[in-house]
């Protein structure tokens, strides 16, 4: 089948070295692309960059929830229609309507997830303190729907993922070009550096957001076919080490060397997993050269049983399991409400209005046994459907099938990154949870569907 066959017929999957620019198993064209779309990878793009949140010209203009509420809006509008006019039929052959929200796994553990959270609301000790918390998850919640409504089609899947790859970069350059200009603070005995923006400005979660970002900016270096996405893929790397490094963040280092550890696993080449291992010992000699004393006991104390036992960071994360544990026996249905833990444990248990910093308690505490449950739910359904998806196509000769399962390593090792960092972290709000399993599911469910790739003008043809 020529190109110009392929292109007619709508294949995505051929013809595409000429239509393709930064992957060779798909076209990433930016013409013809919906409205609606566009909109939402605004939203994607400044939920990761957080531009707005610093640049006050960006945040007057109020995008971030401007678009929200346009994507929401067309979301309600489609699954309307959906009900009350059903896609046309032919006897004897399937809907050509692609499958909706529902069909993707554990949407429906999600879907209840959400409803536990909103009841968590209703029965809140705080309700005014629990709404803007609960409304700020559900964005989370409801982008992994959006996700599955409007990426239906592998072109609109890899468009997305380089829009998110540029809104981490954007976010990992800003952080550090904000710490040479002075931003940074002095806390546990030394400078540490903060992120950009005010939802993960903290030194430890900067850390872990960094960390997040890096597998899937991995995965699209190991599967692109363009130099330039692979050596930005490589300058995030040695970057996002920097910045992990100099948040002096303890877990953000733990994570660190986790993530390192599936990319020589992911990484096909032996020679490239050789040249990766030189660059991590070269980096890391060079960055403990320059750690002040203090910085490099810090980091030490992560093998000493001393830390456990006499740090108070160390030991306020370990107490944070048994107030939590004391708070779920007295609200175990519900919880106390999202962001109610500090305000109850300050008033009810003993005067102290720190946060759990573990997700475990964050989720019994504020959300009870039902939102507990659904949540576990979802992600054991998710965690089968990515092991299912990257066991029946790691070993696939197609090249799009062995990304497929590199997306699913990728939810996989993300995942277990999350549930490492909710050990001392209190990180159900993260987008990660809710993103990643939708990008994969996309993938899956409509990565073969058929998108015709617009023709080019006459000035772009031979």
């Amino acid at each position: 089948m020529s190109a110009a066959q392929a292109r007619a017929e709508g294949h995505e999957s051929t013809g595409v070295a000429a239509n393709g620019t930064w992957f060779s198993f798909g076209s990433t064209h930016l013409r013809g692309l919906p409205l609606v779309y566009w909109v939402f990878l605004l939203y994607l793009f400044l939920s990761t960059s957080y531009v707005d949140e610093e640049w006050a010209f960006v945040g007057n203009l109020h995008l971030r929830p401007l678009s929200g509420i346009v994507v929401l809006l067309a979301l309600v509008h489609r699954g309307l229609l959906r009900i009350l006019v059903p896609a046309p039929r032919s006897k004897g052959l399937p809907s050509v309507e692609p499958p909706g929200a529902f069909a993707a796994p554990g949407s429906r553990w999600l879907f209840l997830f959400l409803v536990a959270g909103f009841l968590s609301w209703v029965w809140a000790y705080d309700r005014g303190n629990s709404g803007p918390a609960q409304i700020e998850n559900a964005k989370q919640v409801l982008a992994f729907f959006a996700v599955c409504v409007l990426f239906t089609s592998r072109r609109r899947l890899l468009v997305a993922i380089l829009v998110l790859l540029a809104a981490s970069g954007v976010y990992l350059v800003r952080s550090y070009m904000e710490y040479l200009s002075g931003k940074h603070a002095f806390t546990m005995g030394v400078n540490r550096m903060l992120g950009a923006g005010t939802s993960y400005e903290d030194p430890n979660s900067f850390a872990a957001t960094v960390v997040f970002g890096l597998v899937l900016v991995i995965w699209a270096a190991i599967h692109a076919r363009s130099r330039i996405l692979r050596v930005c893929g490589v300058a995030y790397f040695m970057l996002g080490s920097v910045c992990v490094i100099y948040a002096r963040s303890r877990s953000g280092f733990v994570l660190l060397v986790l993530a390192l550890g599936w990319c020589f696993f992911s990484i096909p080449s032996r020679r490239m997993k050789v040249v990766l291992a030189i660059a991590v010992a070269v980096l890391g000699v060079a960055l403990a050269g320059v750690q002040s004393k203090a910085a490099m006991e810090r980091f030490t104390g992560i093998f000493s049983a001393k830390t456990y036992s006499t740090d108070s960071s160390t030991y306020g994360r370990i107490e944070g399991y048994l107030v939590s544990w004391d708070i779920f026996q007295r609200k175990p249905a519900f919880g106390v409400g999202p962001m109610n833990w500090g305000i109850y444990r300050a008033r009810h248990i003993d005067g102290n209005k720190h946060e759990p910093h573990n997700l475990g308690g964050q989720l019994l505490a504020t959300r009870g046994l039902a939102g507990a449950v659904t949540f576990l739910g979802f992600l054991l359904v998710t965690i089968g459907f990515a092991g299912r998806t990257f066991g029946a196509r790691r070993r696939a000769e197609d090249p799009w099938d062995r990304a497929v399962a590199g997306l699913a390593s990728v939810v996989l090792a993300t995942l277990a990154l999350l549930f490492v960092s909710g050990l001392a972290a209190h990180n159900l709000d993260r987008p990660q949870w809710y993103l990643l399993p939708a990008l994969l599911a996309a993938a899956v469910l409509h990565g073969d569907r058929r998108e015709p790739t617009p023709e080019p003008s006459s000035a772009q043809r031979p």
